[in-house]
């Protein structure tokens, strides 16, 4: 859509297909905005198979919006500009 994000949220279960495909297709192409697994998939290797792809953080549902705003938080600590831009 031509924007630019701050950070990236996404699911495993798209309606097109999975969130992890997103990701890499994401990261092969050079972006590196943060992003976070949101996903209802809790097992350890989802999680292992998750981050090993690329995304920064991995949160199971169910899930405390608390928490959710506390990892974005973190991931948007680490200096990271939108699109993966960096100072």
């Amino acid at each position: 859509d031509g924007q630019e994000h701050d950070a990236l949220i996404v699911d495993r279960r798209l309606p097109d297909g999975d969130g992890l495909d997103l990701i890499r297709t994401l990261r092969g192409s050079g972006v590196t905005t943060p992003a976070l697994m949101l996903t209802a998939l809790a097992q350890v290797d989802d999680i292992v198979e998750g981050l090993d792809c690329g995304v920064n953080d991995y949160l199971t549902k169910p899930f405390r919006f608390i928490e959710l705003q506390a990892r974005l938080r973190a991931l948007l600590r680490v200096g990271a500009k939108p699109n993966g831009q960096r100072d």
